[in-house]
Order: C-alpha cells, then sequence, then structure tokens
C-alpha cells in the first residue's frame, strides 16, 4: 500500500519484491497498516515478501527512467534485471542455475535494443545467453 500527498515517484515489482523511488514530494509504503517506510524525494526503499526493507538514495531524474526507454539499478540481482528487461522481449526467458540469478549488478540499461541489453547484463557477470527459439531463452553460467 502506497500513500501518496502530490508526488512523482515509481512503484516497481519483481519476484523478488516491490522497488518505491520518489522524484518530489513524499511517500508512505504499508503492508497490512504496518509502516515499512516513509521517504521524500531522492530516496528508495525495496521491500521483500517478508517486509523487510532496505532504504536507500535515488537521483530524482533517475526515478521512473523507463519514460526514457531505461533502468537504472543499483545492487539488483539479475533476476529482476532479467524479469525487467523481459517485459520486452517476446521469448519466455529461464535461468539452468540459481547461481547467476542470484548475482548482483548496478548500470543503466538501455532498452531501446534489449536483447543487447540482456546480453550485456549477463555477460557482465560472465554469464552466458543461449536462445533456444524465437520464444526460449536460456541463462546459465559459464
Amino acid at each position: 500500500e502506497v500513500t501518496v500527498t502530490g508526488t512523482s515517484f515509481s512503484v516497481g515489482t519483481s519476484s523478488t519484491g516491490v522497488a518505491v523511488e520518489v522524484e518530489t514530494g513524499t511517500v508512505k509504503v504499508s503492508k497490512e497498516g504496518k509502516l515499512l517506510a516513509g521517504l521524500e524525494a531522492g530516496q528508495r526503499a525495496r521491500i521483500a515478501p517478508s517486509g523487510t526493507t532496505t532504504k536507500g538514495t535515488v537521483t530524482p531524474d533517475e526515478v521512473a527512467a523507463w519514460r526514457d526507454h531505461r533502468i537504472v539499478v543499483y545492487q539488483a540481482t539479475i533476476r529482476d534485471v532479467v524479469e525487467q528487461i523481459g517485459r520486452y522481449l517476446p521469448a519466455a526467458i529461464v535461468f539452468r542455475d540459481g547461481e547467476i540469478a542470484d548475482r548482483l549488478v548496478t548500470g543503466v540499461i538501455d532498452l531501446n535494443r534489449p536483447e543487447e541489453a540482456l546480453r550485456s547484463v549477463v555477460d557482465m557477470q560472465k554469464g552466458k545467453v543461449t536462445n533456444i527459439t524465437p520464444y526460449l531463452v536460456v541463462i546459465s553460467s559459464r
């Protein structure tokens, strides 16, 4: 549950939780009536399914970067980043092993060329992308 008061912000969901970033104004993030985070402009929170909350900072112009066809990630798992890139691809993406899926990456990712973005992110962590068909992609460790 997110309560806003005259603000601009971004909410992203993934299999590992929810991320809230504030560009302007203030936001309160709650779960089942319990306040998890109070955020102001330039702050972010990542909330795991368990309710564990990690707060950090974000440059306000990086909030909702998807408007400019990019995503900005800080210490995000490859699994979360691949999930976001996968929204721009026609293929199902699966991990052959969990080792690479849990590695952390930081960077700015250009979504104008999602296939290149996927390969770059995986390659940074010494992984391999294999196109089985145009509709199935497998990611594995090298």
